[in-house]
């Protein structure tokens, strides 16, 4: 039955000759094929598979169709790092299938069309999440029965593995997996040697190595490698291309319940850090998720660049709505702030308060106040100042900009902690002041008379900026970049 309700795939799809170009006609015409071929030499075979999930009620349906294509005007770019009999690999972004599937979905997939400029043979194959990984890594700790993992980048499992050091009553190391199990050999892994003084591996011999080779085979999340949304994509074979790409492909997925957290992404195995479909409050968007602390996510909200840009939390630009906030507030168990785009790295500059106070202040510019002062003091509502600053804004206005801002703050309270070795960082005030770790502390973003522009900042106007620790970062006089985190809890 024709209908835009179903899917049309490429089980099978060859052509020997030149330059082509195959395509499943879709809706009205959805049982039809046509192809471009200026100069087939041999035989076309051609196999299409329907898939046609009942969707009566799409806004409601847990079934859901991914549409994407993109064009490629270099497919050098791609080339498929290690993976044999295939020379290009190409990962879906949001914005090429007007949204991607949640990490956990179960999906049909299948190549809907493509053209590629050359001469030889053609071979596609559409992946799903953790597909076209070429390698992956764990920690295997044989004295303690632990895997810890898996992680798609040799330095989040080199962080893992240097949290102990290995001994004779701790033998550990990192594998490196592939799709057929670990390597055999653990002296080299992701290019660098295990054995250097970087690496606090330890084994006895090639029987310590076996031994925690195998705990990696058997560990089922291990096994299965990092997993994440941005792992759909493409993976065709073509050894004479000489122009311009374009790849499709379709989805339908099968999404019984989206996480509402990045925490429960990592509560059910995902590992990989990238951007992730959140469910919360009534609103579904992409969050970028740092999943490089096991046992602890964070989800990035909104940030101000090196060039003094200020960002939306929603990685495509949706405005989140305060009822998300509302209920993402209800599972925060720590606000953070980094210097790093990709997370709370230990490698970068973390800062940390545990709790998940929240609350806000406004003021009323140029109006005096009990003390004589001008910016009298008026009561902010949390939610709104929160939403402004998330969605892109200052606390009192989700347009308005820090720079030469002093009408009110969003204050987060809670425990300092960080990830780093510091035990205390600069605040100002006098020009002397630290918040220590363990002590309870307020931060804030926004500002009042005399304290003006500040994106995130902890005292009085005493600011330094990369002094001694400082969190302080101020539009347009230094401190960036700072990107802003929450930690929640599993549920």
């Amino acid at each position: 039955k024709s209908g835009e309700g179903c899917l049309a795939v490429f089980g099978r799809r060859q052509q020997y000759g030149g330059d082509r170009h195959w395509e499943i006609l879709r809706k009205e015409q959805s049982t039809t094929i046509q192809w471009q071929c200026n100069g087939c030499t041999g035989g076309m075979n051609a196999e299409v598979h329907y898939l046609c999930p009942n969707l009566k009620d799409r806004r409601n349906s847990p079934w859901k169709i991914y549409n994407c294509y993109a064009h490629l005007y270099n497919p050098s770019l791609y080339t498929a790092k290690g993976a044999v009999g295939y020379t290009h690999m190409y990962h879906w972004r949001i914005e090429d299938c007007g949204g991607l599937p949640a990490a956990n979905a179960k999906c049909f997939a299948g190549h809907r069309g493509g053209l590629f400029l050359g001469n030889r043979n053609e071979d596609y194959q559409v992946l799903s999440p953790n597909d076209g990984k070429d390698e992956w890594f764990c920690v295997a700790r044989k004295s303690k029965n632990e895997v810890v993992g898996p992680f798609s980048n040799i330095e989040h499992a080199k962080n893992e593995l240097n949290k102990q050091t290995g001994g004779s009553s701790n033998a550990q190391m990192i594998c490196e997996m592939t799709q057929n199990g670990p390597k055999s050999s653990a002296s080299t892994v992701g290019g660098q040697s295990q054995t250097a003084p970087a690496f606090k591996s330890w084994w006895s011999g090639t029987s310590d190595i076996a031994s925690m080779n195998l705990m990696c085979q058997n560990d089922a999340k291990c096994r299965r490698g990092p997993t994440n949304s941005t792992g759909f994509g493409m993976r065709w074979y073509c050894n004479d291309c000489t122009g311009a790409a374009r790849v499709s492909a379709d989805y339908v997925c099968y999404e019984d319940s989206i996480p509402a957290t990045c925490q429960e992404y990592m509560n059910t195995g995902y590992t990989e850090s990238g951007v992730y479909k959140i469910s919360l409050g009534g609103f579904i968007g992409y969050f970028w998720c740092d999943m490089t602390h096991p046992g602890e996510a964070w989800m990035r909200m909104q940030y101000m660049e090196s060039n003094y840009d200020q960002h939306k939390a929603e990685v495509t630009g949706q405005v989140v709505p305060k009822s998300f906030l509302i209920a993402l507030h209800a599972k925060v168990t720590a606000w953070g702030w980094s210097n790093s785009k990709a997370g709370m790295l230990s490698s970068g500059k973390t800062w940390i308060l545990r709790g998940n106070t929240l609350d806000a202040k406004g003021y009323n510019v140029g109006t005096t106040n009990s003390g004589g002062y001008y910016w009298a003091e008026y009561t902010l509502d949390k939610y709104e100042a929160w939403y402004n600053v998330a969605n892109g804004g200052t606390p009192t206005s989700m347009t308005g900009t820090f720079q030469s801002y002093e009408g009110g703050r969003l204050q987060y309270t809670g425990t300092v902690d960080t990830y780093e070795a510091w035990t205390s960082f600069y605040v100002g005030c006098g020009w002397t002041q630290h918040y220590a770790r363990g002590q309870r502390k307020t931060l804030h973003t926004g500002g009042q008379r005399s304290h003006c522009c500040e994106y995130v900042h902890g005292g009085c106007n005493g600011y330094r900026y990369n002094y001694q620790n400082s969190v302080t970062a101020r539009k347009p006089y230094g401190g960036t970049p700072r990107y802003v985190w929450v930690a929640t809890a599993g549920g």
